[in-house]
Parts: structure tokens; C-alpha cells; sequence
């Protein structure tokens, strides 16, 4: 269960890159491709949750307020937690058979 730092990118960027890199995919398509081209990489998030909303609700937490923001989520078969901006752990969903 890798525990990931942000550092100073998107949130929902460093959420994209962690879950790509568990399985081993480019988490953005090389340039060139064009709308319709079939790409091997991670799904998108916003198919799950609005990219620019999560930014958003992290960004005010920022502010010097203390309050605690966790969301969890589920993205492209792994579970997607984020605790206060600082921290994003995620876990493998497990597989029905």
C-alpha cells in the first residue's frame, strides 16, 4: 500500500501518476495523439471524480485552517485515499474470481 507525498503539483495529478504507476501504465499521453486514437494508459479521472473540484477542496485547506479533509475514493481499481493534501495511499482493490 504505497503512501505517496504531493509535493507542489495538482492533487489530481499526483492521484493519476500513483495509481498509473501501480500498474504500470503512462498516466498522459504522448503528444501527437489525437481525439479518437487509441491510447494504452490510465483511465481518465474524471470519469470518477471532478479533477478540478478535488484540487479546489485541497487548495482551501491551505489557507492556515485547521480543520482535517479526508476523501476516499475508488479509481481505475484502486482505492484512493487523501488525508489533509499532504498524503495520498492507495490500495489495490481486490478481484472477484
Amino acid at each position: 500500500m504505497p503512501t505517496l507525498n504531493v509535493d507542489n503539483q495538482p492533487l489530481s495529478k499526483a492521484v493519476i501518476k500513483a495509481v498509473a504507476a501501480e500498474q504500470g501504465l503512462r498516466p498522459f499521453p504522448s503528444r501527437g495523439l489525437r481525439k479518437g486514437d487509441n491510447w494504452d494508459g490510465i483511465e481518465s479521472l474524471s470519469e470518477t471524480i471532478d479533477p478540478e473540484a478535488l484540487d479546489a477542496l485541497f487548495e482551501t485547506c491551505e489557507d492556515g485552517n485547521d480543520s482535517s479533509v479526508i476523501v476516499e475514493f475508488v479509481y481505475s481499481g484502486y482505492n484512493v485515499i487523501i488525508e489533509d493534501r499532504d498524503k495520498i495511499t492507495i490500495t489495490e482493490l481486490e478481484r472477484e474470481n
